[in-house]
């Protein structure tokens, strides 16, 4: 981490992205980082500025570390989306059930996946759909 060994302690970092994997990989990184993380990005036609330890905060460390695997899945520039699921009830369970924050470790680790974890998958995938 080179910010966090370069910077003074009351540094404010400014990331400047209209990539959402960017605010994934910060929100994974900012516990690591033990800046202020500030992500300048546009939605639609508008610039926000969004405090990533907010977010890490809001949501707890336990999800954020769990985001670039949940990304992953869910739909990102090289996968595609679940259809008319969007991510915000997809990651409401991924809250609500740790069997799910478990198997997001298991896909964010393996390089190999094995027959266990594609269970895993394909049980939230059902679940995001009510099966």
């Amino acid at each position: 981490m080179h910010v966090r060994d370069t910077e003074p302690d009351n540094a404010t970092i400014l990331v400047k992205s209209r990539d959402t994997d960017v605010l994934i990989l910060l929100t994974k990184y900012c516990s690591q980082i033990k800046r202020s993380v500030l992500f300048d990005t546009v939605f639609g036609n508008k610039w926000r500025l969004l405090s990533v330890n907010d977010i890490v905060h809001q949501k707890g460390e336990a999800i954020c570390s769990k985001l670039p695997a949940f990304h992953c899945l869910t739909g990102c520039d090289t996968t595609s989306a679940f259809v008319r699921r969007g991510k915000i009830s997809p990651l409401n369970l991924v809250a609500k059930n740790a069997e799910y924050i478990s198997m997001l470790t298991m896909l964010d680790q393996e390089h190999e996946y094995s027959s266990q974890l594609l269970t895993e998958i394909e049980k939230f995938v059902c679940a995001v759909y009510g099966q």
